[in-house]
């Protein structure tokens, strides 16, 4: 994970960043910790250095110090992908373990909220209270205005049958 200071866009600066081994890894970020989805490469995957990606994780980095991130917790996953974030909420796309929300007040103690285990999720952006997922099943929305009684409002079928 690699941070810029972008604030001349035109001649960003390098700032700081986190190592880890070599995995697909989708980060999101809000004031205070960015939070990486690690996703094992299986077998047929290799990084740069010969090795393959093994672990399925959620990394939780403290980012209040730019130049020097540090990791926080690490959460265990089946499958991980994509995630977003509206405020405390944190969305995860876990493949066949289906959308996982939690509850991220405490970063060191995420509480699970809700699984939606009828998709295979790959990808999700959420804003005030509207969910979009992109699942091998098609493109869902949902309604999370009440977290606790998640909706699906809608769903567009992207089959090729």
């Amino acid at each position: 994970m690699f941070i810029y200071n972008i604030a001349n866009p035109a001649n960003p600066i390098f700032t700081g960043g986190f190592s880890h081994a070599c995995f697909r890894d989708p980060v999101i970020a809000d004031d205070h910790y960015a939070y990486v989805t690690l996703r094992s490469m299986g077998e047929t995957g290799v990084c740069r250095n010969g090795l393959a990606a093994q672990r399925n994780e959620l990394d939780i980095v403290d980012i209040t110090n730019l130049a020097a991130p540090t990791l926080v917790k690490i959460y265990d996953m089946a499958e991980p992908k994509g995630l977003s974030k509206d405020g405390n909420y944190l969305f995860i796309c876990d493949g066949k373990a289906g959308l996982k929300v939690y509850d991220a007040a405490d970063v060191l103690n995420l509480k699970l909220i809700k699984v939606i285990n009828n998709i295979n999720p790959f990808d999700v952006i959420v804003e005030n209270g509207l969910a979009i997922v992109v699942a091998n099943e098609g493109i869902f929305q949902y309604d999370y205005s009440n977290i606790n009684n998640i909706k699906l409002l809608s769903k567009i079928d992207v089959s090729t049958k």
